[in-house]
């Protein structure tokens, strides 16, 4: 009976100082980085893999101090990539703020852009610039007139971006100075 109670206590005790399971897939303070926190971060990069808008950005920057928030302390590390490429990424909060805080830089530049036209826009702007292109009577400066004239009351104030079907290039429509 005495040795089946030591046995008890033995295994109890073992059992006590084991990592449980649930603690290695938390794991985020050194070493290895637990499957949840591998699934966070995953969760976060997919998140943040193409942002082109300010409210994605926004959700970026959200993520990142959400893992960050979840994870306090976190300095652990994981695997990128397998074989001839690769690559293991130590995730800290020194990381995660120098993310948050480019994160939050590019959401002030896209703030400061003009927003994209719309196809109306660019379809009225298109005429005005047909009917602008000879000017070589008064007629046809009348005309041009006219189609401006309409382009400023319809959109008084406009400032956007449109792009070019053929090129591809970026240009802007606006009134002022037009």
């Amino acid at each position: 009976m005495k040795n089946l109670l030591l046995t008890f206590l033995f295994i109890t005790f073992l059992a006590g100082c084991g990592d449980s399971s649930e603690d290695i897939a938390n794991q985020f303070k050194s070493g290895s980085c637990g499957y949840n926190v591998i699934s966070d971060y995953n969760s976060m990069v997919f998140d943040c893999r193409e942002p082109s808008t300010a409210d994605e950005l926004t959700e970026c920057e959200l993520k990142l101090k959400n893992l960050k928030a979840k994870y306090p302390g976190i300095n652990c590390s994981m695997d990128l990539a397998y074989g001839v490429d690769e690559k293991q990424l130590t995730v800290t909060e020194a990381y995660l703020d120098h993310r948050t805080i480019q994160v939050e830089s590019l959401i002030e530049v896209v703030k400061s852009l003009p927003p994209a036209c719309n196809n109306n826009e660019v379809s009225d702007y298109n005429k005005v610039v047909e009917s602008c292109e000879d000017v070589s009577s008064v007629s046809l400066i009348e005309t041009c007139d006219s189609a401006y004239s309409y382009f400023r009351s319809m959109y008084p104030g406009i400032y956007c971006v449109a792009k070019h079907i053929e090129s591809g290039e970026e240009y802007i429509i606006e009134t002022e100075g037009f």
